[in-house]
């Protein structure tokens, strides 16, 4: 069918009378194979939820900043490298952490980010929360990638900063797919078709 109506029924969903667990669809090298797990329960300071048990929890991501000679975008370039966050984790809590050792990324500079799947939008969302104050006018996008990139299980995602009414576009990259696990050559990418019956 439609990959973005199957990929809207997500990869977590409610399962029988235990509403505190997920059933969660991964893939392993053996093909797709299905786990339950119990859920992370955690709210933003607004009693949003955010975070989850989604197969892109825990894997490395690498952040790349489109190049610009936009002021906004140098600027974010500037700061990325600043804070040495060239790669991150998504985690359930809905923070951020680094791979290298696992530390939470926030609160830097007086800001925490939390993200959050966004159902209506297909996306992920990111917040911008300064104390218990979230800024109206800054968040982020994030919309998954169509393909998975061999050997990755994950998807890359196309992000799209808001500042104000300016926006820049950067991408988190899954690293699994970024470093070089083969011999060079042509590495085949998941077909869209797989990628939707993942997320079923």
């Amino acid at each position: 069918g439609n990959f973005s109506a199957r990929r809207s029924r997500l990869a977590r969903e409610q399962i029988g009378p235990h509403p505190n667990m997920l059933r969660v669809v991964q893939m392993d090298s053996s093909g797709l194979q299905s786990s339950e797990r119990k859920a992370v329960s955690r709210r933003d300071p607004a009693g949003t939820e955010i975070g989850g048990n989604f197969p892109w929890v825990g894997s490395e991501y690498l952040l790349r900043i489109e190049h610009s000679v936009h002021p906004l975008q140098w600027l974010n370039g500037l700061t990325t490298r600043l804070c040495s966050l060239e790669s991150l984790v998504m985690n359930a809590d809905g923070s951020f952490s680094r791979p290298e050792d696992a530390t939470p990324v926030f609160p830097l500079g007086g800001l925490t980010l939390y993200w959050r799947w966004e159902p209506a939008k297909e996306r992920i969302m990111i917040d911008f929360w300064k104390g218990s104050e979230r800024l109206e006018w800054r968040w982020d996008e994030l919309a998954p990638s169509k393909d998975l990139r061999f050997p990755s299980t994950v998807p890359d995602w196309m992000g799209t900063g808001h500042v104000g009414s300016r926006t820049f576009d950067y991408s988190l990259l899954s690293a699994a797919a970024e470093t070089p696990r083969q011999p060079s050559g042509d590495i085949p990418s998941m077909p869209g078709g797989e990628l939707a019956h993942w997320l079923d």
